[in-house]
């Protein structure tokens, strides 16, 4: 390996870091985003099936204004595997119980993966040039944003209580599930 020393010498260089080069945001950055989106209160999360405590992973927690954030990741320590592995893409079933029956909320998706919120992808797509021009810059930029997996929706909760979602969780993925309790006037 040779050492590299001074200013890099591409735009992706493979430097460690959340923010490229002219603030372009990482995914790793929409990982932190997501991760200081989680609520005050840590609420049980229970698993089970292909990957549940190994693979997949997450944390589900409460806010103040009464809001349901449940944060989930698909990820390997397989450094072969660190761009994708459709072997290692699960299917998961998200039940969220004890909300309160006939409240309504706001349900949002926010999604970082190789096809969500991961500029990365859109310089592939560029061709992976080491210095982008301005016109690739600029769809750079356009790309670099959160972005969610499906539409915001409204969503009533119903006599049990419960809120179900289902969903791909590719590997590396994360997705951050909220409810967020609709305001009452």
């Amino acid at each position: 390996m040779v050492a590299h020393h001074g200013p890099p010498h591409k735009f992706f260089h493979g430097g460690f870091g959340l923010l490229g080069l002219d603030g372009i945001r990482k995914p790793r950055y929409w990982a932190f985003h997501l991760l200081h989106q989680l609520g005050t209160q840590r609420l049980a999360l229970d698993g089970e099936g292909d990957g549940f405590g190994g693979l997949v992973n997450g944390w589900a927690t409460r806010g103040d204004d009464g809001s349901v954030r449940v944060l989930l990741w698909n990820v390997t320590f397989d450094q072969i595997k660190a761009r994708g592995s459709a072997a290692l893409g699960r299917q998961v079933t998200l039940a969220v119980a004890g909300l309160p029956a006939g409240e309504k909320y706001t349900a949002r998706h926010f999604r970082v993966d190789n096809g969500h919120s991961n500029v990365c992808t859109a310089w592939d797509a560029t061709g992976k040039p080491d210095w982008p021009n301005a016109t690739q810059l600029a769809e750079l930029h356009g790309r670099d944003a959160l972005e969610t997996l499906e539409p915001e929706g409204q969503v009533s909760i119903g006599h049990t209580g419960a809120f179900q979602a289902e969903f791909d969780l590719p590997m590396p993925a994360l997705s951050l599930v909220e409810l967020v309790p609709e305001a009452k006037w």
